[in-house]
Parts: structure tokens; C-alpha cells; sequence
């Protein structure tokens, strides 16, 4: 169990309060704050891309934080399941036997990993997604609320699945796909 002890935020919020703590530095002051608290959480979420929370990440790692996982207690990981350091898994997620979530990941509240599959690092699964079984989803992707994924499909690295949609092929990296049945919306670099 652990005990938050601040939370880290923009400068013109440090001295306010969210949800009854105290923003008591920004991520320029990680050096400072490290001296004080050895355990860190990123909790910035994904939406257009990963590249704050991968940097933060990244940060905490250079000066050797310590990134648990961290599971709440409504959620269902099984003992025959892998969480990567650094990943966080919301109320009423499940994640089921032989998944492997890389680290810095936000399984997100109500979503569903299903037998055998991998995601990998720097992922947010979103509200009440389905991953079905045997799904690879690459690094740095986003899957989008209430997405439902088919068996066996391979999602490229740094994707965006948008919500509402089924997915039944394969994406390509850096691509951006939505609906029912999903399609193409573009690709990025």
C-alpha cells in the first residue's frame, strides 16, 4: 500500500489541491522531489499521442525512481498474468491468464485483456475496452473507449484505435482507424 504524498503539475497549480492533495512541484522538480519520495506514479493519460507520459517516464527512470505497478483493488489481474514496471490498472479492469502488459501502461477502468494477449510498453487501453484473446498491440498505442478488438490481430506500434470501434484486421503503425467496422482514418509519422 502507499501513500500519496503530492502530486506533480503545472507551476501556476503547485500550492492548489486535487481531489484533496497537494500539488507540491512540477516534473522539472523530479530531482528535488526524489530526495523526499522514493515511489512515483505517472498518471498522465494518452490522447493524441504518448510522448509526455514516455517522457516523464523516461525522466524517472535516469534518476532511479522507484515505478511500481499499481492495481486497484476492484480490478481482476490474474496470478498468471504479467504487469511490466511503471503500469497502473483502474477500478473493475480484468486482465486475464498469460497476458503480458509492458510498463508505463494505464489499463483504464472496465477494460478487458483477455487470455494471451501482449501489450506493449507506453499502451493506455482505454474505459471498457475489449482486447480479445491473442491480440499484440505494438508500443506507444492508444485504444479508444468501448473499442473491441477481434482474436489474433497484431496492432502496429504508436496506433490510435478510436472509441466505439471494431477492430477486425490488423492496423498498421502510426495509423489511426475508427468505426464499425473499422477502417483506415490516416497515417502519421
Amino acid at each position: 500500500m502507499y501513500t500519496i504524498a503530492g502530486v506533480l503539475d503545472r507551476k501556476e497549480k503547485v500550492g492548489e489541491q486535487i481531489f484533496g492533495f497537494p500539488i507540491i512541484a512540477t516534473d522539472d522538480d523530479l530531482d528535488a522531489v526524489k530526495k523526499k519520495c522514493d515511489c512515483f506514479a505517472v498518471t498522465v493519460g494518452q490522447v493524441k499521442s504518448a510522448d509526455i507520459r514516455l517522457k516523464i517516464y523516461n525522466r524517472l527512470k535516469e534518476i532511479d525512481a522507484d515505478l511500481p505497478s499499481i492495481v486497484a483493488s476492484s480490478a481482476q489481474v490474474s496470478s498468471f498474468a504479467t504487469l511490466g514496471m511503471g503500469t497502473m490498472v483502474f477500478h473493475k479492469a480484468i486482465i486475464n491468464a498469460a497476458a503480458v502488459v509492458g510498463e508505463n501502461c494505464i489499463i483504464n477502468s472496465g477494460a478487458l485483456l483477455e487470455h494471451d494477449v501482449v501489450v506493449g510498453n507506453h499502451c493506455h487501453i482505454s474505459t471498457s475496452a475489449v482486447v480479445n484473446g491473442n491480440v499484440i498491440i505494438s508500443e506507444g498505442c492508444f485504444i479508444g473507449s468501448n473499442a473491441t478488438l477481434l482474436q489474433g490481430l497484431h496492432i502496429g506500434g504508436y496506433a490510435i484505435v478510436g472509441a466505439g470501434s471494431v477492430v477486425l484486421e490488423d492496423v498498421a503503425g502510426k495509423t489511426v482507424v475508427a468505426g464499425s467496422p473499422a477502417k483506415t482514418i490516416r497515417h502519421y509519422e
